[in-house]
């Protein structure tokens, strides 16, 4: 697995933008997830080769090549990847290519209200994902949202609309694995899906067979 991730600094605040899971060695998209938030990883020393860079601008065209840095994959990609497989449903497959990563706001910054006080200092346009850039990147593929309720919890205006209106555009597809109306929706985040796996009514609750209508959009 690897994971190349938009990261660079504005006026002493660090934001990590679009990530891309690459699994395997194809460059073709998989799908996308929307999660909670950058985390607080920092990029590896690792020099980026220009053919990826090259795929990169190919997925990601409006971004800049030198924000590109490689990121060590961490238990939260992990997780998904196994969302992806079919694994988390016992229908494990092959696959390859990549996941492209969002989240509600792109401060590298895990602590919730520490985020939320860097939004007031934030004037970066980077702060929170742009609806169309993020619609033009996911393009048809399927889009696990994960970011359980995150978007009530940072209290922000911009979240709660990209939340919502993201949320629409997805559900307007009737092969799409939400339900439709948004509060009927856990939005369960990867961790928590691998932490519930091992547990023996795993398979009884709702998040299983949410995770099969996941799968479902992969036929």
């Amino acid at each position: 697995m690897n994971i190349y991730a938009e990261y660079f600094s504005e006026n002493g605040i660090n934001y990590r933008k679009t990530t891309i899971i690459q699994i395997g060695d194809s460059w073709e998209i998989i799908g996308s997830a929307i999660l909670k938030n950058p985390g607080s990883a920092i990029p590896l020393d690792d020099e980026i080769e220009k053919d990826t860079l090259d795929q990169i601008s190919g997925i990601c065209p409006n971004s800049k090549p030198h924000y590109w840095k490689k990121f060590k994959a961490d238990p939260t990609m992990r997780c998904l990847e196994k969302i992806f497989d079919g694994s988390y449903i016992n229908s494990s497959k092959e696959i390859s290519g990549i996941i492209l990563l969002f989240n509600l706001h792109y401060i590298r910054e895990a602590d919730i209200n520490k985020a939320r006080n860097l939004f007031d200092k934030s004037s970066s346009t980077h702060t929170f994902p742009d609806m169309e850039e993020v619609k033009n990147l996911i393009k048809d593929k399927p889009v696990f949202i994960g970011w359980f309720d995150e978007h009530e919890k940072l209290k922000n205006e911009n979240v709660k609309i990209f939340a919502a209106d993201i949320f629409c555009h997805l559900t307007s597809d009737e092969n799409s694995y939400l339900e439709k109306e948004f509060s009927q929706n856990q939005f369960y985040h990867p961790l928590y899906v691998g932490r519930l796996y091992n547990n023996k009514n795993f398979k009884n609750w709702p998040i299983y067979s949410t995770l099969q209508k996941f799968q479902q959009q992969f036929l």
